[in-house]
């Protein structure tokens, strides 16, 4: 084990000092709460969220249609659901 005198320890603080001078800041993780509400009071937000709304429901409305038929049961264009 090394000797614990004052000069090694003040040689062992000085390499200490340096590498801590020339550490690069850490980044900030990135945290996705910060975003949560950042749109609460976009116009626009609400009118993306009505169409997302709507085009989901078209696509249950597909979706059961297709399963309450076995006859036409199949593969089927997702692309083909009517917009309103």
């Amino acid at each position: 084990m090394n000797d614990l005198t004052p000069e090694s320890l003040a040689q062992r603080v000085q390499a200490l000092e340096i590498a801590l001078a020339t550490k690069a800041p850490e980044r900030p993780r990135k945290d996705w709460r910060k975003v949560v509400g950042m749109f609460r009071d976009s116009d626009f937000m609400r009118q993306v969220d009505d169409e997302c709304l709507r085009m989901r429901e078209a696509e249950r409305e597909a979706a059961r249609s297709r399963l309450s038929d076995p006859v036409g049961y199949g593969p089927h264009d997702i692309t083909e659901i009517p917009r309103q």
